[in-house]
């Protein structure tokens, strides 16, 4: 094992600075590659821990490989005795198919590469004569790629809300967070996809793409009742047997992280939109910066 760079990935992970409990900076992680760099198999932890918390800590993570997968070939999913997401289409909507429309170029090509690796992860079959059809939407996002997702407005439509509502942000973590020094973000490597689609749902997935049409046969992202994307946070005193205990559910249901958007060991982060602190959750500085970069008017006609 190496230790290649201190890098600032997608997760930024934040630090309390000691001489000003209100200042912040972004914590650098640490990235540990597994054998050589070629293999593309690595960690992110915190760059605030010592020398033996570390080691600790990258030997445990080693022991539990089997947890992350860096393919959609090690995405095993969960079973689908255990877990499987189901849609509550009423039977009093008739189904709509949506109209193809044209697209620019360069989106036809992203949803062409995007239908090829749903392929190849056996997340998607190709249907003839669906009752339901939803166009794809691609977005670009901050990283400068594109992301393809599929319109499932109508089909939402036909879905009643879930009345149970989410919880809120100050149950999930402050509570939680608040007194501990060390936490750990984890995140599912296309968290949606390891949960197998109800079989009768899967066609009312159906999208139009110039490969043909395809249905979902795991669940997909944009489906009313379908929550957030798995992420999670957890810390207490003996962060390492905590992390084991969740490992071992992991592989237990055999659901795979995604090394590169999980950060272990680290002070303080970004939960949520927040900022996840060992006082609690705090507003997040980019969420607030129009508001704080506000010039006062000076006379009335800049009011």
């Amino acid at each position: 094992m190496k230790e290649v760079q201190m890098i600032e990935e997608d997760i930024e992970v934040l630090e309390d600075v000691g001489r000003d409990p209100e200042a912040k900076v972004i914590e650098e992680l640490v990235r540990y590659e597994l054998d050589e760099p070629v293999s593309g198999q690595f960690f992110l932890v915190g760059s605030g821990l010592n020398e033996c918390e570390r080691t600790e800590l990258i030997q445990l993570l080693k022991a539990n490989i089997e947890a992350f997968a860096w393919t959609p070939y090690e995405m095993l999913g969960i079973d689908p005795n255990f877990i499987k997401h189901e849609l509550n289409v009423q039977p009093d909507f008739r189904p709509v198919k949506q109209r193809g429309r044209r697209s620019a170029p360069e989106h036809v090509d992203a949803v062409i590469e995007e239908v090829e690796k749903l392929k190849e992860a056996d997340a998607i079959i190709e249907v003839i004569y669906p009752s339901w059809l939803s166009n794809t939407v691609v977005v670009k996002k901050k990283t400068s790629k594109w992301r393809v997702c599929v319109n499932f407005t109508n089909l939402n439509r036909a879905c009643p809300k879930d009345c149970f509502p989410l919880p809120k942000i100050d149950q999930l973590v402050d509570s939680s967070t608040s007194g501990h020094a060390r936490m750990s973000f984890l995140d599912a490597y296309r968290g949606y996809h390891q949960i197998a689609l109800h079989g009768l749902d899967q066609e009312n997935t159906a999208f139009l793409t110039p490969k043909g049409v395809f249905c979902y046969k795991v669940m997909p992202f944009g489906l009313k009742n379908a929550g957030p994307r798995t992420r999670e946070c957890k810390e207490e005193s003996d962060h390492l047997r905590d992390l084991t205990e969740i490992f071992a559910i992991l592989r237990q249901h055999k659901l795979r992280l995604n090394p590169a958007k999980c950060a272990f060991g680290v002070g303080s982060g970004k939960f949520l939109g927040h900022l996840v602190t060992r006082r609690g959750i705090e507003a997040n500085p980019e969420k607030i910066a129009a508001i704080d970069q506000i010039v006062i008017p000076r006379n009335a006609k800049e009011v």
